[in-house]
């Protein structure tokens, strides 16, 4: 019985290494939101990821949250749209974020003059990194977003 569980315990982390679709040696990307701003269409979140690794890693989607300085949820954005990150490179994005049903939300969008204080969280979704705590990265915003 202790040979078998010998055995285990040396063959799962080979296992479930070959489960991975991380690339060897990936690390955690960096992510930085640069700006909110308010526009017709919503909230135009620019943003940068820093990638330091020597394989390009396959990003599933980016997931945004927009919310008032009251607390109040402005917008919300899940795009599944798929792209690579380069390896030791530096990519500027940007998502539009549509206005959530609220007054507020509204009401900052037909306002042209308004600033607003916001914040943002920000997940870019790697792929192979589900169930790997902390390398799919994350970002978050607390400012003033004026319009374009």
């Amino acid at each position: 019985m202790r040979k078998i569980l010998a055995i285990a315990a040396f063959a799962l982390p080979i296992l479930l290494q070959g489960c991975s679709s991380l690339p060897d040696g990936a690390r955690r990307p960096a992510l930085e939101i640069e700006r909110v701003t308010i526009s017709g269409q919503g909230y135009g979140v620019d943003f940068t990821i820093r990638h330091s690794s020597p394989e390009p890693l396959q990003a599933e989607g980016v997931r945004i949250t927009i919310t008032g300085s009251n607390g109040r949820e402005l917008g919300t954005l899940h795009d599944s749209t798929a792209f690579e990150i380069p390896p030791r490179r530096e990519m500027r994005l940007r998502r539009v974020v549509q206005s959530g049903e609220g007054a507020t939300a509204r009401a900052s969008l037909a306002t042209p003059m308004l600033t607003l204080g916001v914040s943002a969280s920000l997940k870019v979704e790697i792929a192979g990194a589900a169930g790997i705590d902390g390398f799919e990265p994350v970002a978050t915003y607390s400012g003033v977003a004026a319009h374009e």
